[in-house]
């Protein structure tokens, strides 16, 4: 996660969930990449329901520490698109 600061009031607003994922030799894979290779693959949609899932599970536990703290989730546009 990423912090979303507030600047005016000087506190972090919330987070921004980012995509993370690695190659099995460990290497990071560029989120750009990342994308790319399942748009390439029709797989862009899959992805990005696997992202945001995993973005709630994980942020479920921050916001039991700190109700307050909003997520932020990025879309693929593919999901706007039926």
């Amino acid at each position: 996660f990423q912090p979303i600061a507030a600047v005016r009031r000087a506190s972090v607003l919330g987070v921004e969930a980012l995509a993370r994922a690695r190659r099995p030799n460990g290497t990071a894979i560029p989120p750009l990449e990342l994308f790319a290779a399942a748009e390439r693959a029709g797989t862009a949609a899959a992805l990005d329901r696997a992202c945001r899932r995993l973005a709630v599970a994980r942020f479920a536990a921050l916001h039991r520490r700190a109700p307050s703290l909003v997520c932020f989730v990025n879309c693929h546009v593919s999901t706007f698109l039926a």
